[in-house]
């Protein structure tokens, strides 16, 4: 059986969804400052730690330029704190500070509070099922 066609409908419902997310993520935090790159470095930074721009690029499939420039911006924000890699003399480590992390933790809230007034035309389960199969797909293509 052919799943190209299938495929491809759930590739442009993704990417549909993915930048009305982002739009409203740009939206929603204009006020703080955050965007939705930003936003997803320091998703990355809470839940995996020290990162080099070089790995914050890959993860977040920007370029290191675009990257760089995100990660001045957090700084003079004080959103992050760039500390001396060991492994590496000119590839810096991140981390997100205390204030990065309060600043994260009010942005997440707003989206909760933002999610509960949505009428999701899905039960817990088949969200549970769509973020399954999604990820099988992420990890299919993933070195493509």
């Amino acid at each position: 059986m052919d799943n190209t066609k299938a495929l491809y409908e759930i590739i442009e419902s993704s990417r549909a969804f993915m930048n009305q997310m982002n739009t409203l993520v740009d939206q929603i935090h204009k006020e703080k400052g955050v965007n939705s790159c930003t936003r997803g470095v320091m998703l990355i930074l809470k839940s995996e730690g020290f990162q080099t721009i070089p790995q914050l690029a890959r993860k977040t499939q920007r370029s290191r330029q675009y990257l760089q420039k995100t990660i001045s911006n957090m700084q003079s924000k004080g959103l992050i704190s760039l500390t001396s890699n060991p492994d590496h003399k000119t590839s810096s480590l991140i981390e997100l500070t205390e204030r990065g992390t309060h600043v994260l933790t009010g942005i997440l809230d707003i989206e909760a509070a933002l999610i509960n007034t949505v009428d999701i035309p899905l039960d817990s389960e088949q969200l549970k099922c769509l973020s399954s199969s999604l990820k099988q797909l992420t990890l299919a293509f993933q070195n493509k």
